[in-house]
């Protein structure tokens, strides 16, 4: 599957229930690129992508862009940001490139790379009214700023979440790159990368 714009193999823009979805195949695109779906409102269940997943902006292995809720579903693969401007928001992710609603219960595996900014195992940036829970990411992660084993850039709600990929790039950490913002916080999450390789002073 090939397009410019919110592109998805099962649907581009999904406003209403996807459940028992799984997908086998590569996907590409520009932005808000998913392996199911490129924009998502709605909701997504036990679901599942084996595949690549290839755009320049808004990345997922599920979800190019998540404003729903995204429950007991998962990505094996690669999700590759093909933006090569380091001072540009990628936002690249195992799950979803950028989250503004709930994942829950789901996970990625595989790598996820990037050279622009948010590039995370989960997500790449987690707004402030987000929330990523009991959720776990085996894939390495390769971004530029910002990129962690869970998600890059934080500013909601965090928790029961766990990494064992890598991670590299600068201002890194095991669960995130950074943490913005008053209402964002992380709970009972774990970083057991084996190796995080950054070069930014503010990398944990």
């Amino acid at each position: 599957i090939s397009g410019n714009k919110n592109v998805g193999t099962i649907v581009g823009i999904q406003k209403g229930l996807l459940e028992n979805c799984k997908v086998y195949g590569n996907v590409n695109g520009i932005e808000s690129v998913g392996g199911i779906a490129g924009f998502k409102y709605g909701m997504i269940n036990n679901s599942s992508v084996y595949g690549d997943v290839t755009g320049k902006k808004l990345i997922g292995g599920i979800v190019g862009s998540n404003n729903g809720n995204i429950n007991q579903s998962f990505f094996v693969g690669n999700v590759i940001g093909t933006e090569t401007n380091t001072s540009e928001r990628g936002y690249v992710g195992g799950i979803s490139g950028n989250n503004y609603g709930n994942i829950e219960g789901s996970f990625s595996s595989g790598s996820i790379k990037s050279k622009a900014l948010y590039t995370g195992g989960i997500s790449g940036s987690l707004t402030d009214t987000a929330l990523i829970k009991n959720c776990y990411s085996t894939s390495n992660i390769e971004g530029y700023t910002d990129a962690g084993g869970i998600v890059g850039s934080i500013g909601g709600k965090v928790e029961n979440c766990y990494s064992t990929g890598n991670v590299k790039g600068n201002r890194v950490g095991g669960i995130t790159g950074f943490i913005t913002g008053a209402s964002a916080y992380l709970k009972n999450c774990f970083a057991l990368n084996p190796s995080i390789d950054a070069t930014h002073t503010e990398n944990g």
